[in-house]
């Protein structure tokens, strides 16, 4: 692809190599995460709560469930089980075509959380600060704590060779 530019400023719009700029409906001041599933189902969060949704042909804009705080994670599943993470709030994917969240309630209270990982099945997982990993299982979601206390902001699981979260100060985790 040639470089060129769009309508929506130079140092936004500037398309080079292989990437292009992508127009979407809603002033997203920033974004923190994006998800695919498919082609027709990808989700990028942001700053004031803001969840865009791709169709496969256009951008909707689907809110936050009221909530107004930052989201900095996405993650989900093939099978339709999206989860958007941020200070204190988890927000369930109802589903795709309806475009509504619902708020569940973390197991820690107005906790900065910021990556989520889901898999095919019940088991899920996200980090936070101050060395948190929450794990959704069919029972729920519980707390476990990394020994170190260190930020973390990814978290990436195969299932038969374990859980590894990563964060700040070079910190790597291994977990089952």
């Amino acid at each position: 692809m040639r470089s060129s530019t769009c309508t929506q400023g130079a140092s936004r719009c500037q398309q080079r190599s292989e990437w292009a700029f992508v127009n979407i409906p809603a002033d997203l001041p920033s974004a923190a995460g994006v998800w695919a599933g498919q082609p027709n189902d990808v989700v990028v969060v942001g700053a004031k709560g803001v969840i865009l949704h791709f169709d496969g042909t256009s951008w909707t804009n689907q809110g936050a469930a009221g909530a107004a705080v930052t989201l900095s994670g996405v993650g989900g599943n093939g099978s339709g089980l999206v989860y958007a993470v941020g200070k204190g709030t988890i927000l369930e994917r109802a589903s795709a075509s309806s475009g509504a969240w619902v708020a569940m309630k973390p197991p820690i209270e107005n906790h900065p959380l910021h990556h989520v990982w889901v898999g095919s099945g019940t088991t899920s997982f996200i980090t936070g600060e101050g060395g948190v990993v929450l794990v959704r299982t069919s029972t729920g979601w519980t707390t476990t704590r990394t020994d170190s206390g260190y930020d973390l902001y990814g978290v990436w699981r195969q299932p038969g060779w374990g859980t590894y979260v990563v964060g700040e100060a070079g910190a790597i985790f291994r977990g089952q």
